[in-house]
């Protein structure tokens, strides 16, 4: 393992010329000159690459070591980045299989007051009304949009992380500071909210149906659901709830990665410690997060427009308020015991598949170099 690079100086980049061009223009010939040019190879990138060359040796800068290291290991982040986008897909498709009945569970607790708060009832409720069928409601559209919302937020935490420790000089080895892990869950939960927001209101809105007879549902499946929600105001209702989307995403996501290294490093980096971890890092997230999701959930379970009670909620705000004033803090509450029985398998075996999968990926890698 190599030793911890110097950190980045701050300041102008002006005051420290020599030290700018070493670092983002590795020396003529280098290896990181050449692991550049094999990545690219569009004529832009070549005429770029041409120029940097003339520029170091119009400056004879020579080569090195410990800066061509610093080279190498921001594309080693580089070039690992895309294992962090499809182990996210595959965690993230474990997690949703485990996870569906128990989340349809939790929509209906939160939307609906003549479900109970007791688990056991309102799942016997939902069985004799509408077989087991119904506790899978709305799962195709997660299904379907799990592997790109796991791959963006698992890919956006991994990358950002390596660049994080890269800037600071540290060993991309080595277990990043928890304030960079906490940074990058947050980047991570702030870019997922573009996909996440219209799936999971396509997914409300299906959960919320009740009944056995499909010919009286408002919507036949889940295309008819985007189609129906898109026809009554565009691309602005698909997006209905998405500032609460984000007031929960940002800080969970930190706040899950962050109590999911606290926890592995106490415990160790067995397959067991990285489920324990995983789930406990899951109902952390949410119990920080879950009066969020109660706002979100109550402003995507309202009907699309024309339907009476589309405009029930100006907002997220004006819909915290409402639901205050009418039902009090417990409100903000109601459904978490589901959410909890759920987050924790969820979260246990989508960390689990994760790093099966990169300890998977990086091992076959080694062995080919080996080779």
């Amino acid at each position: 393992m190599s030793s911890p690079k110097p950190p980045l100086e701050r300041g102008s980049l002006s005051a420290h010329p020599e030290k700018f061009r070493r670092i983002h223009h590795p020396p003529k010939g280098s290896v990181a000159v050449q692991r550049i040019k094999a990545l690219t190879g569009g004529p832009l990138t070549k005429s770029l690459m041409r120029q940097t060359e003339q520029h170091q040796s119009q400056h004879s800068i020579s080569p090195h070591t410990d800066d061509e290291e610093y080279a190498s290991d921001l594309l080693d982040a580089l070039e690992s980045g895309h294992q962090d986008f499809i182990a996210g897909v595959i965690g993230g498709m474990a997690g949703i299989a485990v996870g569906q009945p128990v989340d349809t569970l939790k929509v209906r607790v939160q939307t609906d007051p003549t479900y109970s708060t007791n688990v056991i009832k309102s799942f016997r409720k939902i069985v004799a009304q509408e077989g087991f069928s119904g506790l899978y409601k709305g799962m195709l559209s997660p299904l379907l949009g799990v592997g790109a919302i796991n791959a963006i937020v698992f890919g956006v935490y991994g990358n950002s992380l390596k660049i994080m420790q890269a800037m600071e000089g540290l060993d991309l080895e080595d277990d990043a500071p928890l304030h960079m892990v906490f940074t990058g869950g947050c980047l991570g939960g702030f870019a997922n909210c573009i996909i996440v927001s219209p799936v999971e209101l396509v997914k409300t809105q299906l959960q919320v149906q009740e009944g056995k007879d499909k010919s009286k549902r408002r919507y036949k499946s889940m295309r008819d659901c985007y189609r129906q929600i898109y026809r009554s105001g565009g691309m602005p209702a698909l997006y209905r709830g998405i500032v609460p989307t984000m007031w929960r995403e940002i800080p969970s996501y930190g706040i899950y990665f962050a109590s999911f290294e606290v926890l592995r490093r106490m415990w160790g980096d067995s397959q067991l410690s990285i489920f324990m971890a995983g789930g406990m890092g899951g109902v952390f997230a949410w119990v920080a997060s879950y009066p969020f999701d109660v706002v979100k959930t109550r402003m995507q379970a309202t009907p699309p427009k024309p339907h009476p009670g589309w405009d029930k909620y100006r907002g997220a705000l004006h819909c915290t308020r409402e639901l205050y004033k009418t039902h009090g803090l417990p409100v903000f509450g109601r459904g978490l015991s589901a959410c909890l029985i759920r987050s924790f398998p969820v979260n246990a075996v989508t960390f689990m598949c994760f790093h099966l999968y990169l300890d998977w990926a990086t091992g076959d890698g080694e062995e080919e170099v080996v080779v």
